[in-house]
């Protein structure tokens, strides 16, 4: 877990809460972390409230919200409605804060989605996993993620109805990654923040990133 690893460097001047159903990630918190800065919830982030919050004393550091919350392929699972989903969400942020949201998104054109699904299964997964481990992931991708996609302009449309600036941030096959604020100092300097973006050319679907949508 990347926030784990940041509050770590950065010795509690970052403090990060993570949530995950999977106990493969509840253990592999509680095995790897080694300092006081992260916290883990196994549980929905549906659970992750206001009033859940302040109720713990552990959490005390995020009584007054967050600085930034990252939605990180989760809202599929809960289903399509994306402006309820980070209405919910976004009560948790500060004022003038940051939400990243990074979600594998439907095309207009199947063949154009299929397609970018075979790149990656081809030239990415087979390199880590079986032709029966993928064809596996396959499903349960299909069982579990994509009754709750959406596509490229539904949610940005959602976003926009809480953020006043949004910016495509990265792209990978039928992957992409956005950054929203109320506070456009604020994700100014994010974005100048963001290392060169590289992604190798077969799984590019974007150019000229990042960018104002």
């Amino acid at each position: 877990m990347g926030e784990r690893t940041m509050a770590e460097f950065s010795k509690g001047l970052i403090r990060t809460l993570s949530t995950s159903t999977s106990v493969y990630n509840k253990n592999n918190f509680y095995r790897l972390c080694n300092h006081e800065y992260s916290k883990f919830h196994h549980g929905s982030f549906i659970n992750i409230t206001p009033e859940y919050i302040n109720s713990q004393e552990d959490l005390s550091f995020f009584y007054n919200g967050f600085n930034i919350i990252y939605e990180n392929v989760t809202f599929p699972l809960y289903g399509s409605e994306r402006e309820d989903l980070i209405d919910y969400v976004a009560r948790l942020l500060k004022k003038d804060s940051l939400m990243i949201f990074i979600e594998k998104l439907r095309h207009p054109d199947e063949s154009e989605y299929r397609k970018r699904e075979k790149i990656k299964d081809d030239q990415y997964k087979a390199n880590y996993f079986s032709d029966s481990e993928i064809e596996e992931k396959r499903l349960d991708m299909l069982e579990v993620i994509e009754r709750g996609q959406v596509d490229f302009e539904s949610l940005t449309d959602a976003i926009k109805k809480h953020f006043k600036y949004v910016y495509l941030i990265w792209n990978s096959a039928n992957f992409y990654e956005f950054v929203a604020s109320n506070n456009k100092l604020i994700v100014s300097k994010f974005i100048e923040l963001l290392p060169p973006i590289y992604v190798p050319s077969p799984f590019c679907a974007e150019s000229n990133l990042p960018r104002n949508l």
